[in-house]
């Protein structure tokens, strides 16, 4: 005997139903091409697009956490790596020339 309080959770979509993360796949392209092509815009775009498809993701409107997560920290890495190339090239312009 099955008891019905007339009150049903709702049910959460699968990943799989909710489609491609279209956000979440920019950011990962972003990602890769800001670790050497696009070395300042890349990152930046790369941690754009990430965050938003991911909170799309943790919404349910659309899979893809994971990329989402990969694109955040591939834009994180290519800040660094941007940053880091910024400064040797300031360092090596502004050092003493022929001591």
């Amino acid at each position: 005997m099955t008891v019905d309080y007339g009150v049903r959770p709702k049910a959460a979509r699968a990943e799989s139903d909710a489609g491609p993360n279209r956000l979440a796949v920019a950011g990962l392209v972003f990602g890769l091409l800001g670790l050497l092509p696009l070395p300042v815009v890349g990152p930046v775009l790369a941690l754009c697009f990430g965050v938003a498809g991911g909170r799309k993701a943790d919404r349910g409107e659309a899979g893809g956490r994971g990329m989402a997560t990969a694109a955040i920290v591939l834009g994180i890495v290519g800040c660094v790596c941007a940053v880091l190339g910024l400064v040797v090239v300031f360092i090596q312009l502004t050092g003493s020339r022929g001591a």
